[in-house]
């Protein structure tokens, strides 16, 4: 069985969901990962700094049956500069417009990598179940995929975003900055 989860982290300077992780592997893999690690429960904000350690010392995506993505996205600050903009043009703007096409351009990014995933173990994206907060289930949906509560996904998710959003290094994510790429491209669909 595949498990999937995603989670957000961020900071002040560059705005809440400032990067976005997304676990996805077989449940045996997803388990024996977080096993490995040891502890009852991974949200890198509640633990004090001997559990970080112990975790990011510990995460680790290279067996071929766990997969993690990295995105560094910088969401609600850009999606606050494209409102701004649009709100110019038309104060009643729907801000719920830009927060799926930002969803929608993001997803646009990680699909070849994502779909290579899960094509080689026969799904498809709505079959994915993704273990998630109700701050990143709009996104799932909006990808296509089905949410679900925390689970173990979610919390290794967890670790991978509080990691790249401290600048510790995980060994086998895949890791993409989609800053500018993202931006560029939402001020130039909505310049009309």
């Amino acid at each position: 069985m595949i498990v999937a989860g995603s989670d957000v982290a961020g900071n002040r300077i560059n705005g809440q969901h400032r990067v976005i992780a997304f676990v996805i592997g077989t449940e045996e893999s997803i388990n024996q990962l977080y096993n490995k690690i040891g502890l009852k429960g991974i949200h890198m904000s509640e633990l004090g700094e001997p559990d970080r350690k112990k975790v990011t010392d510990n995460l680790e995506f290279r067996d071929g049956q766990r997969f993690a993505f990295s995105l560094i996205v910088e969401k609600i600050k850009t999606i606050h500069d494209i409102s701004e903009r649009m709100k110019k043009k038309d104060p009643l703007f729907d801000i719920k417009l830009i927060f799926q096409h930002f969803d929608t351009e993001l997803f646009r990014r990680i699909k070849p990598k994502l779909q290579n995933i899960i094509d080689k173990r026969g799904l498809r994206k709505r079959d994915l179940i993704v273990e998630c907060e109700n701050d990143m289930s709009a996104t799932i949906q909006t990808w296509g995929m089905t949410t679900t509560g925390r689970g173990r996904a979610y919390e290794l998710a967890d670790a991978i975003a509080w990691c790249c959003n401290n600048d510790k290094r995980v060994k086998g994510i895949i890791k993409m900055d989609l800053v500018k790429d993202i931006r560029r491209q939402m001020v130039k669909d909505f310049k009309n």
